[in-house]
């Protein structure tokens, strides 16, 4: 009786002392949140930059690299303006590269880059966009999803094209997690946009991802992103094909709420652990308990409500399967 006795006046104890403590660190968290954007600290949301490095032949080294036949050729060359790009050029090859990248899908992430096309595939004539044995394009810049399964992603893939206007899309006839968009064509189109005038200049792109897979997927994306990837194929149509890519960036933009989250987490970790360790001290010294029953009594308390939740729903469970039997 004593020790259920001495249990209950320490839970109800740690139950007070972590209440007053949540309650004194929220209003803390919240002041402390506004006097920094007073005090003229980050604003939010905060934007920020994830540059993808084209600028030397060592670059290229952090990319991974597929074959899907063949290999097409990846190099990086310099512009008569001084500034570096990577060329690819296929000859009835395909295969691809991969930088890998982690951005989180809630951070709103934008893609842009440059690229320009050199050469476009021969022989395409099917009405059908995407054909099977027409599936090649000078330039593709691909977005790949995260997932659990090896050659499982959802990936969307941004194309030039000089057949079908700007804004057609499908699937690929190889792997239907592959979702094709035109985003710039040698076709006019109302409203599209259209190659440039003067053939081998750069064109510069900026898309939206999420609302782009959203177009392509019908639904919002579940995981984030985890490469960017870059490819010139021709190995469907046994012809060749060549451009030009750089300037890759990914710009992304924290919300409110993920920054209040990075404000609490980096200024109020460290002030919180002398003050636990005071009040553990604290209880330990009133009560005279050893610190191993002190640390079981605290865990007991913590999982107190989930336990007791699940044992309701188990309850709840076994009433229903016997008021099912009665009934049978």
């Amino acid at each position: 009786m004593k020790k259920r006795g001495r249990f209950l006046i320490l839970s109800v104890v740690l139950a007070g002392a972590a209440f007053a403590a949540w309650f004194g660190l929220r209003n803390l968290d919240l002041e402390f949140v506004e006097s920094v954007k007073q005090e003229g600290g980050p604003s939010a949301p905060v934007p920020r930059v994830i540059k993808i490095d084209l600028n030397a032949p060592e670059d290229l080294a952090s990319w991974n690299r597929h074959s899907f036949h063949g290999e097409t050729k990846y190099e990086i060359q310099e512009e008569p303006d001084g500034t570096k790009s990577l060329k690819a050029a296929s000859e009835n090859t395909c295969s691809a590269i991969f930088k890998p990248v982690n951005v989180p899908i809630s951070e709103q992430p934008v893609l842009s880059w440059q690229w320009k096309i050199k050469k476009f595939p021969t022989g395409k004539t099917s009405p059908v966009f995407g054909a099977g044995n027409e599936s090649d394009y000078a330039a593709r810049v691909s977005v790949i999803f995260k997932s659990d399964l090896p050659f499982q992603q959802d990936i969307v893939q941004y194309v030039w094209d000089d057949r079908f206007p700007v804004g057609t899309h499908g699937s690929s006839p190889f792997w239907k997690k592959v979702k094709i968009l035109v985003i710039r064509s040698e076709i006019p189109s109302p409203g599209g946009a259209a190659a440039p005038l003067n053939p081998g200049d750069w064109v510069s792109e900026k898309r939206e991802i999420v609302q782009d897979y959203i177009l392509l997927f019908g639904k919002p994306p579940g995981r984030d992103i985890g490469a960017i990837g870059i490819m010139s194929d021709s190995d469907d149509t046994k012809s060749s094909t060549g451009a030009y890519f750089r300037h890759f960036e990914i710009q992304t933009l924290h919300s409110e709420e993920e920054f209040e989250r990075s404000v609490r987490k980096k200024k109020l970790s460290v002030p919180l652990m002398p003050v636990f360790r005071k009040t553990r001290k604290m209880v330990q010294t009133l009560f005279k308990i050893p610190s191993k029953t002190l640390v079981t009594t605290t865990q007991k308390v913590v999982r107190w409500p989930v336990t007791k939740a699940k044992a309701l729903g188990e309850n709840a469970a076994r009433k229903e399967s016997l008021s099912r039997s009665e009934d049978v």
